[in-house]
């Protein structure tokens, strides 16, 4: 989960108002599709953002069982999760490399790649969410896609702005990567 007051609508596109807003909606939505869900606390949130996130657990009163360790690594757990939600988290391009789907609630660093839901409002994502946890629905991951999203992540800070910089949209993705590469190593 974002830390609550960091940087909340730093790409744009945010679906919710704040974060705040955006984890209580959700929450509720969760809690009324009776979906299972863990929220891991960003591991460098602020003592703000920890205190008001307590705050929230009590008012929906949330089971604590489901606040994960903020320092835990989703990716080795023996279950691994079906869906993460986030807002524009780097997640969004780690998640699907493991096999697991994101929603994002907003611009993200893999929003100009097809392996993430990436919703255009609130009615959108929601049903993104019902999509995956309630019909088992799956999106599909091309991993040289997910590897030049880290790539361009990396190298260019941006995938929108990667998205304005393929110079060949008929190459393969790894095609592309390569130019990217390439130009960047020359500059």
């Amino acid at each position: 989960m974002h830390d609550l007051f960091d940087s909340p609508n730093v790409y744009g596109g945010n679906l919710f108002k704040n974060h705040i807003q955006w984890l209580e909606k959700t929450i509720r939505f969760l809690d009324k599709e009776k979906i299972i869900y863990y929220i891991k606390p960003h591991p460098n949130a602020t003592r703000r953002s920890r205190e008001l996130i307590q705050k929230m657990i009590s008012k929906n009163r949330l089971n604590t069982k489901n606040i994960l360790n903020s320092d835990i690594n989703i990716f080795k757990q023996l279950e691994k999760p079906r869906l993460i939600i986030t807002v524009y988290g780097h997640i969004s391009i780690e998640a699907p490399y493991y096999g697991i789907d994101v929603v994002c609630a907003g611009s993200s660093p893999s929003i100009a790649f097809n392996f993430t839901y990436s919703p255009k409002n609130q009615q959108e994502y929601f049903n993104s969410i019902h999509s995956v946890m309630v019909e088992g629905k799956e999106k599909e991951k091309p991993k040289e896609d997910i590897i030049l999203a880290h790539l361009c992540n990396k190298y260019k800070n941006s995938t929108v702005q990667y998205k304005m910089y393929i110079k060949n949209p008929g190459e393969s993705a790894i095609d592309n990567n390569v130019t990217c590469m390439e130009d960047l190593k020359n500059k």
